[in-house]
């Protein structure tokens, strides 16, 4: 009599039936998922640079960066692929058990049919595919009803005021608003804009020519995850030892550079970007964070205007403003972003073109500093990094054209010799 033994070195009929059974909970249990395959990042053909080679075959085994192993510019797949996978749903709760706030809803584990997954994605599910979940459609968003606009107004609407329909007369409240894309997503009050009718909004001024306007039951979207890891559920092995599940950890898809061929860039009315991105709304937030700053803290530097000041000390500059200016009854005899050819020994001169502004003091064949302007205007860090971030300025000397330019590009990396 041969020994009994579940493992068989081929699949046999055993597998076949039960992995049929396991397939047929899926399509009868599963909920419909749409896969966006990623099929690797954007072809580079035109690279210089050691860390980002040339990938002129698009493919999911290609590294865009090889010095920070990334793949920012992700390419997908037209096509969406509809699956059926099973995950358990959990309540929306924050995990307290580490610093910082963290929704556990955020991170799912969704299974698939092994079988199926190939017949129908033609692969296994890979870190970088996003998961469309269709059930997870909201159908209750505040936000959803949105006005696109036939040109970007001088003014920029500004999130919580009021607009009004110069014909319509129909009221709403913005929630965001999009300068690039020409939208501006509401909450209505009353009615609906009528096409090719001017808005007004009440606090900022602005105005601007309304294209279309979208209800709010137009704009339901479904959740979007993308797959972090990947690999075969332990709870998938028959008795005889063969897998037929494919497990997947993915977490909630965040509005980055390397989703914009699902999301779209912004530019265009139409983009899920302008839908389901927190970016905007950051922006108001930093901007009005901002603002109340300056009208806190209108100048930086030292309130001294409380400390006793020794009137005799003439020469110096007085404490109380901490401007820069010179002291009492003394004028500024020059101010520039040099030093005068002839002046006068004890006579002052301010320069503007530092930063801040410094006032000097000539003593015989010198320049002695006497004070910075310390009370300048209050300016954020990132004000002074707009001009860099931002900057669409031409350049002839580089490869493409423009001022601005990635480090990965600028800073080569070498080999030690």
């Amino acid at each position: 009599m041969p020994r009994l033994s579940l493992w068989k070195p081929n699949k046999g009929n055993d597998y076949k039936f039960a992995d049929r059974t396991i397939k047929e909970h899926f399509l009868a249990g599963g909920t419909g998922v749409f896969v966006h395959k990623y099929i690797g990042p954007h072809s580079q053909t035109d690279s210089v640079s050691g860390d980002q080679p040339v990938n002129k075959i698009t493919s999911e085994l290609n590294v865009q960066d090889l010095l920070f192993g990334e793949n920012r510019d992700r390419k997908y797949d037209p096509d969406v692929f509809d699956m059926r996978g099973v995950y358990s749903v959990a309540d929306q709760d924050f995990d307290l058990t580490q610093f910082g706030l963290f929704q556990t809803a955020d991170t799912i584990f969704i299974t698939f049919h092994i079988g199926d997954m190939m017949e129908r994605l033609g692969r296994k599910i890979i870190p970088g595919d996003v998961f469309e979940l269709p059930h997870q459609n909201d159908e209750t968003r505040l936000d959803s009803a949105s006005i696109t606009l036939q040109a970007k107004p001088s003014k920029k609407f500004r999130k919580g005021e009021t607009i009004t329909g110069g014909t319509s007369g129909v009221q709403a409240t913005v929630v965001t608003y999009n300068h690039n894309a020409k939208t501006v997503r509401i909450t209505p009050i009353s009615g609906n804009f009528e096409q090719n009718e001017i808005i007004t909004g009440d606090r900022s001024g602005a105005t601007a020519t309304v294209t279309s306007f979208t209800p709010k039951e137009n704009l339901t979207i479904n959740k979007f995850y993308v797959v972090e890891d990947a690999a075969r559920g332990q709870e998938g092995y028959d008795p005889g030892w063969w897998p037929h599940i494919w497990r997947c950890k993915a977490v909630a898809m965040q509005d980055t550079q390397e989703f914009r061929d699902i999301l779209g860039t912004g530019e265009n009315a139409d983009d899920l970007k302008n839908i389901i991105s927190t970016y905007q709304s950051e922006i108001d937030i930093n901007d009005a964070v901002i603002n109340e700053a300056k009208r806190n803290v209108p100048t930086k530097g030292m309130e001294v205007g409380h400390l006793y000041v020794n009137q005799i000390d003439q020469h110096k500059v007085d404490s109380k403003s901490q401007d820069g200016t010179a002291g009492k009854g003394i004028d500024i005899a020059h101010t520039g972003t040099s030093f005068p050819n002839s002046i006068q020994d004890g006579q002052y001169v301010l320069r503007v073109d530092y930063s801040p502004s410094r006032l000097f003091r000539k003593e015989g064949n010198r320049y002695i500093k006497v004070s910075e302007d310390f009370r300048g205007t209050f300016v954020s860090s990132n004000k002074g990094l707009d001009s860099f971030i931002n900057n669409t300025s031409n350049s002839p000397v580089t490869d493409d054209g423009k001022e601005r330019q990635y480090l990965s590009k600028v800073i080569k990396p070498k080999v030690d010799n």
